[in-house]
């Protein structure tokens, strides 16, 4: 059995999965930029979202291009070059997984920020709630007085 099968396995699955998600990415930012109901904040938040998350894509669609070629048996004559390659994959990698870690970030804080927006305007809903309901009960019959 050859031994660049895996290699070009493992690669072709980052290309293809890579490039899949390129599509969805565009299409997500797309979607976000027309939304009329986001206001400034909320784009700049999926305009920098778009550009981590397309960036890490686009890394794993060439380090899926790089493996396989890491493993061609011409390498064997130039060994130094084989490990300058070896290095630029891991740091591709390793760029990948920091941009990973900054997405998760920047979303757990944008979510938490949400949720705050929400919980906000929850209670800005209970308190017209409750004069709502002060003004109803000083009528007798259900209506604000004077109607």
């Amino acid at each position: 059995m050859d031994d660049r099968i895996p290699a070009l396995v493992f690669g072709a699955c980052l290309v293809v999965g890579g490039t899949a998600a390129l599509v969805w990415h565009v299409k997500s930012w797309r979607r976000h930029r027309q939304d009329d109901k986001s206001d400034r904040t909320e784009l700049a938040y999926y305009r920098r979202q778009f550009s981590r998350r397309v960036q890490a894509t686009g890394l794993l669609v060439v380090i899926g291009i790089l493996l396989p070629i890491s493993d061609l048996p011409r390498w064997k004559n130039y060994p130094g070059g084989w490990a300058y390659l070896m290095m630029v994959v891991l740091g591709l990698t390793a760029w990948v997984m920091l941009l990973g870690i900054q997405d998760l970030v920047s979303t757990r804080i944008h979510s938490r920020d949400a949720i705050k927006r929400l919980n906000s305007l929850r209670e800005k809903q209970r308190e017209l709630e409750r004069e709502i309901a002060r003004i109803k009960g000083k009528s007798p019959n259900g209506r604000p007085p004077g109607l």
